[in-house]
This record gives C-alpha cells, structure tokens and sequence, in this order.
C-alpha cells in the first residue's frame, strides 16, 4: 500500500550489500482500493519513500497509473 516496512528495506540493505547497486520499484495500484477506501491517504509520503531508499538505492522507479 505504498510503504516501504523494515521486510523491504532488510532486502535492500542485504541487495546493496551482495551488488553494490540497487533498483526498487514502487507503484501504488489505485484499483485495488474500492471507491471510499483510503487510496488518497496512504500512509507513506514521497519524502518518506525517498528517504528510506536513501542510503542503499541507486535508483527509484516510481510510475504512475498513467504511465
């Protein structure tokens, strides 16, 4: 739901360590929210989701449905 938790970042950390270089992935796929859930209001911001990668990402794939 757009949150990176500790399981993700434990990947990342363990993928940066073994290559040196890491790509994540992140999309948020409005249709798995039903009209009236909480898409608008996922917990997770874009500063948060950055600033987690921060450290042992090279690069964010952020798509948008439209793309």
């Amino acid at each position: 739901m757009g949150a990176l938790h500790e399981g993700h970042l434990s990947l990342v950390r363990a993928a940066h360590a073994r290559t040196g270089f890491v790509v994540v992935s992140i999309f948020v796929n409005p249709t798995q929210f039903a009209p009236g859930e909480d898409y608008e209001r996922i917990p997770a911001t874009w500063t948060g989701l950055r600033a987690a990668c921060r450290e042992n990402v090279g690069i964010v794939f952020a798509p948008t449905p439209e793309s």
